[in-house]
């Protein structure tokens, strides 16, 4: 209609809809969205924080009294214009029209919203129409104590109820004052909606009479299991008494992700359709996130808390953040540093233990550990502690020459500390000593033994006889998360790797011979 920029009276049929001496309309207007931050009255609940917020269309049908030829009219035109809702605090008689009206606007998506009415002295207390039309939220008021107001009308039409009671709000001459009445709770149902509809536009009335059903607060001692085929609702307040914050987080979208982050991890988020994000975190000295592709890297060895956040932004400056508590792991760092050590013998390598004695062992803290899987070479045991950092280990081996390893886990994969070698005394033993070369290597890794020389007895001799062997030993390539990738075992002292499917990185070699387990760090160069 030509120059309803203010809005349109359907019964004057002009663009000023003002009514003289009445702030009805102006107090719903406030209610639903009176400016925030701006340091004047009050706040609406769809006010915009430092953006437009939510931009209302006056509709008159009414000067001191609604008229049902008019509203029907206002209904359709509200619907012509694309309204996200429809807000009604009015009663009227029933018409075909206005019902055919409400039906136009459901079938085009939009929620319409009617104050139940109020229980003045002689009145009805029963929901009032258009209210009690099956496709219309009716609203109810709460009062101070969160318990129906004396003056709602209530009835099994009832949907949900609002703060109704001494509602502070925008009036007359530049002026704010209180007013009480189901007309304003009714706006702020229909604000809430509205702000439903900025998060998500494609959510469907059904949708949003679910959201608002299943997070109203079930206040005011009302029975809200007297229709088993209605849970959750009463006849004194609906389904409760709304609660915007629990619909709201609702409505939000949902940040897909790790809720552990090991090394990286990309996030996506379900942002409405006509919506761009920006990502970030609540501490990006320990976890970087990129702020258009939502990938997050961890940083500087950081372990603990976190939260990613992203911001989503619609035209006309709307925007409003979701966010995942995220835990930054990473694999554990048993670098060089990390020292095992028997009781009392820190930083000593190697160590001279007695055979078959039992020792407490320890290793360094690793602040990122869950688990700790000790290597035994042949010939040591757990007597104690298997999976801790303070094992006891009996040393019930020949004497000679070995090395312990300890490997450290978490759920993001797992590394290896420094080795410590062991010289048990007291009898007769050799290590086995393996080569590898080359490393870095290309195509190809070669793990051999140069054998053990050992004492044996010869029947067709007089004396003993020193006879070189090379002994059997097997040999594991495994990644930064202890998964094998390669594995073979000797022949004729040697055992050849083809690496060409090794992507090039380090990695741990293991190899296991019949006293020791070894564990050497090798590179793949292409």
């Amino acid at each position: 209609l030509i120059d309803d920029w203010r809005g349109w009276d359907f019964v004057s049929l002009n663009n000023d809809v003002r009514s003289p001496g009445v702030s009805h309309g102006t107090i719903v207007s406030g209610i639903v969205s009176a400016k925030l931050q701006n340091n004047r009255g009050v706040s609406g609940i769809g006010g915009g924080n430092n953006n437009r917020g939510l931009e209302l269309m006056m509709l008159g049908v009414g000067k001191t009294e609604p008229s049902s030829a008019a509203l029907d009219d206002a209904i359709l035109y509200a619907v012509q214009m694309g309204a996200d809702v429809i807000q009604m605090s009015l009663d009227v008689p029933q018409t075909s029209a206005i019902d055919n009206a409400i039906q136009t606007a459901v079938n085009n998506g939009i929620p319409v919203v009617c104050a139940s009415g109020n229980n003045l002295p002689g009145a009805p207390s029963a929901v009032l129409y258009p209210a009690t039309n099956p496709n219309v939220i009716a609203v109810g008021a709460t009062d101070l104590n969160d318990v129906r107001a004396y003056f709602s009308n209530f009835g099994p039409e009832l949907f949900i109820s609002a703060p109704g009671n001494q509602i502070v709000s925008t009036q007359l001459n530049n002026t704010y004052n209180q007013a009480s009445g189901t007309s304003f709770a009714a706006p702020i149902v229909s604000a809430v909606i509205g702000l439903l509809r900025c998060i998500n536009q494609n959510l469907t009335i059904q949708q949003i009479k679910d959201i608002l059903s299943s997070t109203a607060a079930k206040v005011g001692s009302e029975n809200y299991n007297y229709n088993p085929t209605r849970p959750g609702h009463s006849l004194g307040l609906g389904y409760g008494r709304i609660n915007a914050d629990a619909a709201l987080t609702a409505a939000l979208p949902v940040i897909s992700g790790l809720s552990t982050v090991c090394t990286s991890a990309p996030y996506t988020v379900n942002n409405p359709q006509g919506t761009t994000v920006s990502w970030s975190t609540s501490d990006s000295s320990g976890l970087s996130i990129d702020a258009n592709t939502g990938i997050a890297t961890r940083i500087n060895n950081f372990i603990g808390n976190t939260t990613i956040i992203a911001k989503i932004t619609k035209p006309g400056n709307f925007s409003y953040e979701v966010q995942k508590a995220t835990y930054v792991l990473g694999i554990p760092l048993a670098s060089s540093t990390t020292l095992i050590y028997p009781s009392g013998q820190r930083g000593i390598d190697p160590v001279t233990l007695c055979a078959s004695c039992t020792y407490n062992f320890f290793v360094d803290f690793v602040p990122n550990a869950s688990s700790y899987t000790w290597l035994l070479p042949q010939g040591f045991s757990f007597v104690s502690g298997k999976n801790t950092s303070t094992p006891g280990i009996k040393t019930s081996a020949t004497s000679g020459t070995y090395t312990l390893f300890c490997q450290i886990n978490n759920s993001c994969g797992s590394s290896f500390t420094n080795s410590l070698g062991i010289n048990i005394s007291g009898g007769g033993g050799q290590q086995q000593r393996v080569v590898v070369y080359p490393n870095p290597a290309s195509s190809s890794l070669t793990i051999e033994s140069t054998g053990s020389s050992i004492e044996i007895s010869d029947t067709n001799s007089n004396g003993p006889a020193m006879i070189n062997t090379v002994d059997y030993f097997s040999a594991k390539i495994l990644d930064q998360f202890n998964v094998e990738l390669l594995s073979g075992e000797s022949q004729n002292g040697k055992i050849l790797m083809d690496v060409n499917n090794v992507q090039n990185g380090l990695y741990y070699l293991q190899i296991r011979t019949k006293q020791q387990l070894i564990v050497k760090q090798i590179v793949v160069s292409k």
